[in-house]
């Protein structure tokens, strides 16, 4: 084909691809579109003839191997003859490095068997050969040959090189690989050398053999090989090629959660490598064509494998594992899938997860050309699908997303379509103890237009005896797990925050071994919080670096302030925005924090080590320790904070280089506001930024105490904390129906008490006095108001007070 007739086919396809932009105006972008790369591939020789002299096995196997299969995959998708003649071109080299025994060095003599073919010594301390080399190597040249016997009008120009090579093939390497016996007994047997058969080999080093096979196969079952070599028709090709398959399918492991498969590398097992599992599933693909072995359920299943087991969830920055079940530790398996893209003819899913790394690979080499083949290839099947991915779990219940004792409440699946069609996709919960749904409740179909998000729900039933814990819920999306957690019973705090930021770290590790069980409240800008439900808590954090709060989330903390809640905000470089935002966000941290403004420090940290010091020991206490580090590398966002509280209650901003030299920054005071009550701190970072996952537990521990402990501020110029005597209380059973015991201790003999309860507006229900109580005093309240009429089922706070002292707890009333 002349130069301009390749322009020519380019041109058909950006037809093509415009013909598309109607049906894709529901998707961010256009997908797909490969051809002109993989043509600007094949014209840059240096890359596509890299291993075009060689006769190293092991060169060929893992390089000229991968360019053999673009040029096949890219006739396939074309039609272009230009890449038949690439073919014939490295066929031609390849053939003519064959030998039948390496000259000028030691070899075996059991290789000077006449047959010609490519061995190395990559693996042994001699020259070896490979089946899996042989194979790897020749399959898409035997591709090459079933395809001219098949297609008359490829005869004229194809048909000589078509018989020349399968003479060499069968006579050299297939004849060789079938002609051997065992000639040990011991050792791993992968060469002909110390050959033990096929059944003990890895499955990908007998699967490059077998796929090798299936198109050998193909060619003498032609009408026009049968009529020029009708002694040479066998069906010993293609028996050996589904016995090899067989054989793998019954060393497959079903995942049953996520319906996908798992198999070893060599053996029954798990923990294949993604790389190594191309051939395993080349072959698998070639006999599924064929209609032999393996089913369209078992590509659904192996596409699942990458989808549900091997991707990271983001497709915005897709990764594969290297392991087929996931659990590798490198995220490189995207980097070769030259087999698994080929199931993205099942699986629209895999097909844009693969799409979307290739389209953002800069270079596309050998051994990835023939996967953006096969997507350009296959993306009618994302064109013509929809695809939803659950976004995440939440709660649905009263306000306060906790799942409390004896009630009735919806666990929510967010669902997102991500592709062109309308889809209707299934979701069940798969794990949810100790919650309650009733029989066949846990299942349902959901209907998703193309780019909308919406949810699937599922109502459950919180038993009366549950504790106060994270519980683990897990759901399945047409298979995609999805995981989450939920909180049940009482907690007294909650953390509020969004989801993380994409800056590579680790998140979140310190909850699940803090002491005490908190509430982790996902953040959305649609939640109202409302003060009743912040109520439900002693104390909320907020992490505004994930989350700044909303002008009506504020209105709301500030209410919850007011009516003696304890609040926390971590800043992390979002304070100074927030502080400026509007005069009423202004208003809310002069009046709460004593804090007028604030400044990022973030690009004055590199290279430094920062910390904060308190002088005051209520202020110490806060943050666990009278000095606190920071994270050095990268470099935290610091809001250091204007502050016009008494400077002992800020905190000192430090830093220091390498050499604990310190460093002047551009306001050495701030880092923390403390109001006048003591119930609400501001932290200028935000938890990631601490040094380490223990010294996070550490402060968190430390401030959750501080926030217990009852403090008051003498009147004067220069405030400072002073401890006030303290009173224990506790209600049991809690929760209860119809009365709970209220037991006070550690009260002053012989100075008048009083006890309420209230609800959670702040109005009082019931109450008593005792003029001259003991040390304990003890009281049944049987769930009545002062005029003895029952409440209701909800939340209250029995409060006791003995001069200055004070002490509340919250309660749970479940009719």
């Amino acid at each position: 084909m002349k130069s301009s007739e390749r322009r020519g086919l380019v041109f058909v396809f950006a037809m093509v691809v415009v013909g598309c932009l109607v049906r894709f105006a529901a998707a961010e972008d256009l997908p797909g579109v490969f051809a002109e790369r993989i043509y600007a591939w094949g014209a840059s020789t240096k890359d596509s003839d890299a291993f075009l002299k060689t006769a190293n096995s092991a060169n060929l196997a893992w390089g000229e191997s991968y360019v053999l299969r673009a040029f096949v995959s890219a006739y396939r998708l074309t039609g272009d003859t230009y890449w038949l003649r690439r073919v014939c071109t490295h066929a031609d080299s390849l053939i003519a490095h064959a030998r039948d025994f390496p000259e000028g060095e030691y070899y075996d003599p059991v290789y000077a068997d006449g047959y010609l073919g490519w061995g190395c010594k990559n693996y042994s301390d001699q020259y070896d050969e490979y089946m899996v080399h042989d194979g790897h190597v020749t399959t898409p040249v035997a591709a090459f040959v079933a395809e001219v016997y098949k297609d008359s009008t490829l005869w004229d120009e194809f048909g000589e090189r078509a018989q020349a090579y399968f003479s060499f093939i069968a006579d050299n390497i297939a004849a060789k690989w079938l002609a051997i016996a065992p000639r040990t007994s011991s050792g791993s047997g992968e060469t002909l050398r110390l050959w033990r058969g096929w059944q003990i080999l890895p499955h990908n080093q007998y699967a490059a053999f077998g796929s090798l096979l299936l198109f050998l196969d193909d060619a003498v079952n032609t009408p026009r090989f049968g009529a020029t070599h009708p002694e040479r028709v066998t069906d010993e090709y293609g028996r050996l090629a589904r016995d090899m398959g067989e054989y793998f399918r019954k060393r497959l492991q079903r995942n049953a959660a996520t319906d996908s498969y798992g198999w070893a590398y060599v053996g029954y097992g798990t923990g294949e490598d993604a790389s190594h599992a191309n051939l395993e599933l080349e072959l698998v693909w070639w006999l599924h064509e064929r209609g032999l072995v393996f089913s369209d359920q078992d590509m659904a299943r192996f596409a699942r494998t990458l989808t549900t087991m091997m991707w990271n969830g983001n497709l915005d920055t897709p990764l594969i594992n290297y392991g087929t079940d996931g659990a590798n530790s490198s995220w490189t398996g995207a980097e070769g899938v030259w087999g698994w893209s080929l199931y993205s003819k099942f699986d629209p899913l895999l097909w844009r997860i693969l799409e979307r790394y290739y389209a953002a690979l800069p270079t596309a080499r050998h051994h990835q050309v023939a996967t953006l083949a096969h997507l350009q290839r296959f993306r009618d099947v994302f064109l013509n699908n929809g695809v939803v991915l659950p976004q995440g779990i939440v709660v649905i219940d009263d306000g306060d997303q906790v799942l409390r004792p004896g009630e009735t409440a919806k666990i929510g699946i967010s669902l997102r379509n991500v592709g062109v069609k309308r889809h209707s996709a299934k979701v069940w919960l798969s794990g949810f103890t100790p919650l309650l749904i009733a029989p066949g409740q846990d299942t349902t179909i959901v209907a998703v237009e193309p780019g909308a998000v919406t949810r699937a729900t599922f109502d459950v039933e919180v038993p009366l005896d549950v504790a106060t814990k994270q519980v683990p819920i897990k759901a399945h999306v047409d298979y995609i797990p999805v995981a989450g957690t939920a909180t049940t019973g009482f907690p007294t705090v909650a953390f509020v925050e969004g989801l993380p930021p994409a800056d590579g770290l680790t998140h979140n590790q310190f909850y699940t071994s803090l002491s005490t069980p908190v509430h982790r409240w996902v953040h959305s800008e649609d939640d109202t919080f409302t003060t009743d439900a912040l109520l439900n808590f002693d104390a909320i954090v907020w992490r505004a670096a994930w989350a700044v709060p909303t002008p009506q989330q504020r209105d709301s903390l500030a209410r919850f302030l007011d009516m003696g809640g304890n609040l926390l905000i971590t800043g992390g470089g979002v304070l100074p925005a927030w502080i400026a935002r509007s005069s009423e966000d202004s208003t809310f941290f002069a009046r709460y924090f004593q804090v007028t403004g604030a400044i990022d420090v973030h690009d004055s940290l590199s290279g430094l080590t920062p910390g904060v010091r308190a002088k005051n020991p209520t202020v110490m206490s806060a943050i666990g320790g009278s000095k606190r580090n920071f994270r050095t590398s990268p470099p935290i966002h610091f809001d250091v904070l204007g502050t016009f509280a008494p400077e002992d209650r800020t905190l000192v901003f430090t830093a220091v280089d390498g050499q604990l030299v310190p460093k002047a920054l551009p306001d050495s005071v701030g880092g923390v506001g403390i109001d006048s009550t003591y119930n609400a701190l501001l932290f200028g970072w935000d938890f990631d930024g601490v040094s380490s996952v223990i010294a996070t537990r550490s402060m968190i521990t430390y401030l959750l105490a501080w926030f217990k402990s009852p403090t008051s501020v003498r009147t004067g110029e220069h405030p400072r904390p002073e401890a006030i005597r303290e009173i224990a209380l506790s209600v049991a059973p809690n929760p209860f129906n119809p009365a709970a015991t209220i037991t006070a201790r550690g009260l002053a003999p012989g100075m008048a008490a009083r006890i309420a309860v209230t609800n959670v507006l702040g109005q009082e229900c019931w109450s008593t006095t005792n003029a001259r109580p003991g040390p304990e005093w003890r009281v049944v309240w049987n769930g009545r108001n002062q005029r003895g009429e029952s409440v209701g089922t909800g939340t209250y706070f029995v409060v006791i007070e003995q001069g200055d002292a004070r002490k509340t707890t919250r309660i749970q009333l479940v009719r």
